[in-house]
């Protein structure tokens, strides 16, 4: 048998580890957010290109100034990757 002082400090513990797995989770929501972000605002890129018949084309460059835009249009869409 434990002592209730023993137990308290155990949930002290355990609700330290909870806040720590808290705070990666939402990091890693955080991250993988921008990396959809990323991934739908590529498929853009990929798309418009082709609409356009443009063999090739460079990313950093290419449809930036609508970047944001697009971004949060991938948000409003909710886009799963698979």
């Amino acid at each position: 048998m434990n002592s209730i002082e023993w137990h308290e400090n155990n949930l002290v513990n355990k609700k330290k580890y909870y806040e720590r797995l808290l705070a990666e989770l939402e990091s890693s929501l955080f991250r993988l957010n921008n990396v959809g972000e990323d991934i739908y605002f590529s498929e853009v890129q990929i798309k418009e290109a082709k609409r356009m018949k443009k063999p090739k084309f460079d990313a950093e460059r290419f449809l930036k100034k609508k970047e944001n835009a697009i971004k949060e249009e991938a948000q409003v869409k909710e886009i799963v990757w698979k």
